[in-house]
């Protein structure tokens, strides 16, 4: 609710009753916007991505989590990469937790680069995840937000 008064007699000028819908952005993704998305994501992976980076992972596809009221895609890898694999008993063993969380740093710094951050500037992509799995099994999830890198 947003009341506005005038500030010598207290007099209740004007009152606005907002809900929660009015602040949530309603603009869905369109086929067309959602293919670009697609193209630019499945080419950025094959040609830039998997190219500089040491890992080896295959790119399984992009979907759309939630468009309201943030605006998420995940992507979804799969790999047999030692380097990328969880270490299990993580938390009970403080070595195991020091090295999960490099391995997701490491893969979330060469991710979320500023190609990653503009691309999701111009399809006002909110929250990017990358998925690595293993046959199936989660390893981690890292997260990239709109504007950093």
């Amino acid at each position: 609710m947003l009341t506005i008064r005038d500030v010598v007699n207290g007099e209740t000028l004007k009152t606005y009753i907002f809900s929660r819908n009015d602040f949530i952005d309603k603009k869905e993704t369109s086929k067309d916007e959602m293919d670009k998305i697609n193209i630019w994501l499945d080419e950025y992976i094959t040609n830039s991505f998997n190219k500089t980076n040491a890992w080896d992972v295959k790119y399984i596809g992009v979907t759309q989590t939630m468009s309201s009221p943030v605006n998420t895609y995940m992507l979804n890898f799969d790999t047999t990469d030692k380097k990328l694999l969880s270490l299990k008993n993580a938390d009970v063993d403080a070595f195991a937790f020091e090295q999960n969380i490099s391995r997701i740093s490491k893969w979330k710094n060469s991710f979320c680069t500023k190609e990653i951050s503009d691309f999701m500037i111009k399809y006002s992509i909110d929250v990017l995840h990358s998925k690595i799995s293993n046959n199936g099994e989660l390893q981690f999830i890292s997260t990239c937000y709109k504007g950093s890198y």
